[in-house]
């Protein structure tokens, strides 16, 4: 079966994202739409330590299910 992420879930981006987010940041996911779907697009909170202090985005939306992985600290 494949993997649902769940809101709280920590995912790390495994393709670039217009505009948003790079692959290899990762954060904390906070809405999915729609919920409990392998289809789902998400909502991200990323972490910050790959980008400025000022950056100007701090999450990435509409990122595809497919386009993340469970985030496992090294």
């Amino acid at each position: 079966m494949a993997w649902c992420p769940e809101v709280g879930d920590l995912v790390e981006l495994t393709k670039d994202q217009p505009i948003s987010g790079v692959k290899g940041e990762w954060g904390k996911v906070y809405r999915v739409d729609p919920p409990g779907s392998i289809i789902a697009f998400l909502s991200i909170q990323m972490a910050g330590y790959s980008r400025s202090q000022n950056a100007f985005f701090a999450s990435s939306t509409s990122v595809p299910v497919w386009d993340v992985k469970p985030y496992t600290p090294e």
